[in-house]
């Protein structure tokens, strides 16, 4: 069973491109990869990943290949703010290269974060 994210790269300001990402959502994987990963790279896996369903599975460039799903359903995301139906956790690479990320279920309340948790 996959950890399900939203991923989304900030290509102008206020302005979002995305695609879900099915596995290692959580947050001791996803922050420091996005972390290491520039902007540009993360459009273009989620340019690559969004007409396929989406990301399977999402690594940095000196830890292996991402993974795209081959899905037949594109999966295309612009609001990374909207009710998420699914996603354990949504991350957003900003455009000045900090990462911000938010739970979707008990973790909701706590809002966008921009650092990893001390208990994960």
């Amino acid at each position: 069973m996959g950890t399900r994210s939203n991923v989304y790269v900030e290509t102008e300001p206020g302005t979002y491109v995305g695609t879900y990402c099915h596995y290692d959502g959580y947050p001791d994987h996803m922050f420091p990869t996005l972390q290491a990963i520039n902007n540009d790279t993360l459009l273009s896996h989620i340019l690559l990943g969004a007409p396929r369903g989406g990301i399977r599975m999402l690594y940095r460039d000196d830890e292996g290949f991402t993974e795209y799903l081959d899905d037949a359903v594109p999966c295309v995301l612009s609001n990374p703010s909207e009710e998420d139906c699914g996603p354990s956790f949504v991350y957003i690479k900003c455009r000045d290269g900090g990462v911000k990320w938010r739970g979707t279920y008990d973790d909701a309340p706590m809002g966008w974060r921009t650092e990893m948790p001390e208990n994960l």
